[in-house]
Formats: C-alpha cells, structure tokens, sequence
C-alpha cells in the first residue's frame, strides 16, 4: 500500500468508529417517545388527533425533502450533510418544547422531516463508503448496521426508563435531553473525515453540478422504471409500505395507549425501556434468525406484528383482571419490538442483495419516499380512527387495517423474496443489463422515427 492508501484506509476506519458512536446517538429521539404524547397532551394541551396528524405529515415532509437532500449531499459531500441533518434535528426538538398550539409541531415536524432524509442518507452512504471493498462489503454493512443499532437500543433502553421519571421531576427535562444528544451528534459529525467523494464534490463548477443533478434525476427516474419492472422488489416495496408505515402510527398510538389503561409515567418509561432492551436484543440476533427462517423471515415478522397490534387493542374488551391486561399489553409490545428490530435490519439487506451500487443509492431513495407516503397515507386514516373512538378500539381498527394489509402484501411475495441469485429473472436483479436494455428499446424507437 502506498502512502497515500495507507492515510485513507485511515480515515476509513476512523469514520467507522465515529459513525457507530454517531448512529448510537442519533438513529432515533432519544428520551422522546416515552413522554413527548404526555408532553403535548397535559403540558401544551395539544389533541392526540393533532399529534397523530403531525406524524402523518411528518411523513409526506421526509418525501418532499427526500430529492433536496441528495442535490444537498451530491453538492456539500457527506460530512457537511450529517452536519447539517443533526443542526436541523436539534432545531425541530427545541420547537416542539415550544409547541403551543398545532402549527409550531406542524413546523417541528417539518424540520425533522428535513433533518433525517439528510442525516441518513448521508450516514449509511458515508459508513458504506468507508468499509473497504471486499466481496463481503454487504455483509459487513449489514454487521455493522446492527452492533450500531443494537448499542442504540441499549442507550435508548436507559434514557426511556429515566425519562418517566425525569418527566415526573420536570417535564422539560426528558426534551431537553433529547436535544442534547442530537447536539452531542452534531459535534462527533464535526470530527468525521472528508472521503474521496467528499473532496471531489468540492471542487465542482456551478455547470458541472447542473449537469450532474440532471443526470441524478435522469438515473432516478430510470431507477424507478427499473423497481416497477422487478416484481421482486414491488413485492419488497409493498410490504415496506405497510409495514413502515404501521410502525409510524404506533409511534404516537402506543404511548397513549398505555396512558389510557392508567399506566403511570414512570412504569411507561420501564416499559418502554424493556422495549427498546427487546430491540436491542433483536438487532443483534438479526442476521441468525434470517440464516434459520431465510425466505419465510418476513412472513414471520409481518404477521406477528399486525397480530400484536390487534390483540393489544382486544384485551381492553375482555372481562379479565385488570393488571392482566396491562401484563399481557406490555408482553406484546415487547413481540412487536423483536419484529421491528428484525425488519430494520434485514430490510436494507434484502435491498442491496442483489442491487449494484448503480441502482442501490436509486433503491434507497425510492425506500425512503415510498416510506414517507406510506406513512403520511396511513396516518390520515389512524388521525381519522382515534378522533371518532378510544384508545381501545382505535388500537383494534388500526391493528385490522394493518393485519390485513401485511397478509395481502404476503400472499403478493411469495416465491418473490428470498431466494438465492441464480432463481431469479436477470433483469430482476442486474441494473446494469436492465439499463443497457432500455437504452437499446430508446434507440431502436428514435430509428423507427
């Protein structure tokens, strides 16, 4: 190695370190889902229906701020965008502490939807370019993906058992915390090293960067035609639509669920905190349970989530013991964790699979705008639900919605996900020969003119 590879393979490793301490602290709010609803609801005296409606706007703002931040990347490089994700994440946390009445969450939420586009982008294209190329890059992304996430989980288990009883001394302070943990994000994205990409995106000419973002949106929208002509990853895009989503609107649902079974403040931050303990736990196991289930992995996941969500809402109706219900509420939650730390995971995987590099950045972004939609959509309806019903049967309505929606999607992958390369269509899974095909079909029609 020369001297020269010998620095950046450095720097490589060092990004590595950073970015796992990075997406530790900043992969999701932390101190913020155990206390922001009960924040809102008797501090700010907000309406859940408008903190429902918040989410499912937040939803439609990441898609609408989903192409901006890949000009903003492709222009200022990855560091300077981590930068400026984290800067516009403390922003949104500081207005929603200063939320009293709906428009100023409305605006928080805008900010965040801002900030994570950028953030993540940036984050897991910076992390992926930082591993060196082997033919195991995937599956070290993936690997590191999950010790990260999982040391996230760890962390978020400690600040949501705090954070109830934090809430309880001062309700400022669980917001305040969560503020800060962005802002301590911010200063380790100050320390990240500028890769190759990063300097050559520097020293491009205001013509050359036109020219490039046409080519962006030109390869976009050829990656887009290439996704709906790959029934495997419409069928993986359907299942992400729902499933996504419904975690989105558990966000704000399961909070508010437990405040109304009379749960105090401090056991909704233990509970939380078991869950994200649950989750941690299911980021680490990720790639074992795949290896054990393979192509039968998101069957699994799919169905018990929507079953945990239905049950839950169900068990208000019974005529059983109170603390039974509660213990058994608290039991499916912590199921409906290990399936979402098991998606996380797993779902970037089965999207880089068999992408290139060349479609793999296209895939992404087409995950995060069908995720925003998806969520914005769903949550209409979940806003809808909770403003006409309780908790109980908003809970039971939504978790039927999402049950049935993640069968469908199901019964619609079979035989579509999950098997090994050779069992697929080449055009299916190769962009390269997808996008060699399309262009040949373009100048064969400008012939025929």
């Amino acid at each position: 190695m020369t001297k020269k590879e010998i620095i950046y393979a450095k720097k490589q490793r060092d990004n590595i370190s950073l970015l796992k301490i990075h997406k530790m602290l900043a992969s999701d709010l932390l101190f913020f889902y155990t206390t922001y609803i009960l924040f809102l609801l008797n501090v700010r005296n907000l309406q859940m229906s408008n903190i429902v409606l918040a989410g499912a706007l937040y939803g439609i703002f990441k898609v609408i701020c989903q192409v901006p931040s890949v000009m903003i990347i492709e222009k200022l490089g990855y560091k300077a965008s981590i930068i400026i994700g984290d800067s516009l994440l403390v922003i949104s946390i500081i207005l929603i502490i200063f939320s009293t009445n709906p428009i100023i969450l409305y605006l928080a939420y805008l900010f965040m939807g801002m900030g994570y586009p950028i953030k993540d982008n940036a984050e897991e294209s910076m992390l992926l370019y930082s591993i060196p190329n082997t033919d195991k890059k995937s599956e070290v992304f993936a690997k590191t993906l999950g010790k990260s996430l999982s040391r996230f989980f760890i962390v978020a288990t400690i600040s949501a058992a705090v954070s109830g009883f934090l809430f309880k001394l001062n309700p400022y302070v669980p917001l305040i915390l969560c503020a800060s943990a962005f802002a301590l994000s911010l200063r380790i994205a100050f320390m990240l090293h500028p890769l190759d990409q990063d300097d050559k995106k520097k020293v491009e000419t205001e013509d050359e960067f036109i020219k490039k973002k046409n080519k962006y949106f030109k390869e976009l929208g050829l990656g887009f035609k290439y996704i709906f002509s790959s029934k495997r990853l419409i069928a993986l895009f359907g299942f992400v639509a729902i499933f996504y989503s419904s975690i989105q609107v558990m966000n704000n649902y399961e909070i508010e669920y437990l405040n109304f079974l009379n749960v105090s403040p401090e056991l909704i931050g233990i509970v939380y905190g078991a869950t994200q303990l649950m989750s941690s736990f299911g980021s680490h196991y990720a790639e074992r349970v795949h290896r054990k289930f393979k192509n039968r992995t998101l069957t699994i996941i799919g169905v018990l989530f929507g079953l945990t969500i239905f049950v839950a809402g169900l068990l208000y109706k019974f005529n059983i013991n109170y603390y039974l219900i509660v213990l058994f509420v608290v039991f499916l939650y912590m199921i409906r964790y290990l399936c979402m730390s098991f998606y996380y995971v797993l779902i970037k995987k089965y999207m880089s699979n068999f992408a290139g590099k060349k479609i793999l950045s296209k895939i992404y972004s087409a995950y995060a705008i069908v995720c925003g939609t998806s969520s914005f959509l769903m949550g209409l309806v979940a806003t809808v639900i909770v403003k006409n019903n309780d908790m109980a049967i908003a809970f039971t309505l939504f978790g039927a919605i999402s049950l049935i929606g993640i069968m469908i999607m199901l019964t619609f992958m079979r035989s579509r996900i999950g098997l090994k390369a050779d069992d697929y269509n080449k055009l299916d899974i190769n962009f390269t020969e997808f996008k060699l095909k399309n262009e040949l079909k373009s100048k064969e029609a400008v012939y025929d003119e």
